[in-house]
């Protein structure tokens, strides 16, 4: 038993009752003077959750709201197995080179029901839906990095290169079974339907990412910044929906299948200057990136390419008023792109009186 900080990437975010078993080996070892540092660690970690509540919610339309309230059990067990490891050397005086990896598998089963009942504003019944969800899935992820630093002999002369990757691959195979009603403005019964499903999805992701830094020193206290970076990521999305016909789950339902990659392809570079004084550092600077976009539907066999320019202003203001006392003043402009999960044209029925559909031109946002 333990605290949600025991699970270790257990995914238990503090709902439901958890019971957990963690287990683990740790190696580490510094040689050749020192110079050289060897870590390794590999961890079992078992979670498993029983959680229910009750959501009430008002939603407000442009023309009428209305009330849901929805009644949920979840029932939830995780196997994963994870390793890491990390070697640092100082190759010279002036360089330093450091590796990480590290990679899990992971194997879970879920158990979901859930009572909805949607209300008018009068507080009249319009609709209820009682459903069930299971799923069995499988996760595997690993990521590595690479971090090369120079020294150089003149003073505050630096360069750095980062190397990143990135892999995730999730497979999952339930059931959908729901019984839907519908009422009228009598809170008579009107028409009822049923769903009957097999899901299977499988999602994959690659990224790598490359970013080399240049720092020159101006003077004693100023210093400018060089950046540019280049990455690449690869999403696979792949939805399969099957109905049940005479007990065999083989109707391929078409509204709610897909098969979707998205690439992106991104250029940044910038500058940026730094001053620091004994009571107060102040920094400055901008990054300029290129971003090309490219969505694919294979069902559809449809292609959507674009492309976005964009600015990323920064800047940073620290002064020391006293012991306990620090004025920080910062701006970083930020972009976030939408997901696959977002972008693919899909009609996602888990909630049949919430169905929600990807929209493929989703832009990205800025802050």
């Amino acid at each position: 038993y333990g605290t949600s900080d025991d699970f270790g990437g257990g995914s238990f975010y503090g709902e439901g009752l958890p019971t957990g078993w963690s287990a683990g080996l740790h190696y580490g070892n510094k040689y050749n003077d020192g110079k050289n540092t060897l870590n390794g660690s590999y961890r079992y970690n078992k979670l498993n959750t029983v959680g229910g509540g009750t959501t009430t919610g008002q939603y407000i339309l442009p023309d009428t709201l209305y009330y849901r309230n929805e009644q949920g059990y979840s029932r939830t067990s995780r196997i994963r197995n994870m390793a890491n490891g990390m070697y640092e050397a100082a190759l010279d005086s002036f360089t330093t080179i450091k590796v990480t990896a590290n990679g899990s598998v992971s194997k879970s089963e879920n158990f979901n029901s859930n009572l909805a009942q949607s209300f008018s504003e009068d507080l009249k019944k319009v609709n209820e839906s009682n459903r069930y969800t299971t799923s069995l899935g499988d996760q595997q992820g690993f990521t590595s990095t690479a971090l090369l630093r120079r020294r150089f002999r003149k003073a505050g002369r630096t360069m750095s290169l980062n190397l990143n990757q990135i892999y995730k691959n999730n497979e999952s195979d339930g059931f959908l079974i729901s019984e839907n009603n519908y009422f009228d403005e009598f809170e008579q019964l009107r028409t009822s339907d049923s769903i009957n499903q097999q899901k299977r999805n499988r999602s994959k992701t690659m990224s790598l990412a490359g970013k080399v830094v240049f720092t020159e020193a101006l003077s004693k206290s100023s210093f400018l910044e060089a950046n540019y970076a280049l990455s690449n990521s690869q999403s696979h999305s792949e939805r399969v929906t099957l109905g049940n016909i005479n007990g065999k789950y083989e109707d391929y339902v078409d509204s709610l299948s897909t098969d979707y990659e998205f690439d992106v392809l991104t250029h940044r570079g910038g500058l940026s200057y730094r001053l620091n004084k004994k009571k107060f550092n102040f920094s400055m600077g901008s990054d300029v990136s290129s971003s090309a976009f490219k969505q694919r539907d294979l069902l559809q066999d449809t292609t959507l390419d674009y492309t976005f320019v964009n600015l990323f202003p920064r800047a940073n203001f620290n002064y020391i008023m006293g012991p306990q006392r620090r004025l920080n003043l910062s701006y970083n402009g930020n972009t976030r792109q939408p997901t696959i999960e977002q972008l693919q044209p899909l009609r996602d029925n888990t909630d049949p009186l919430n169905v929600y559909r990807g929209n493929p031109n989703l832009k990205q946002s800025f802050t």
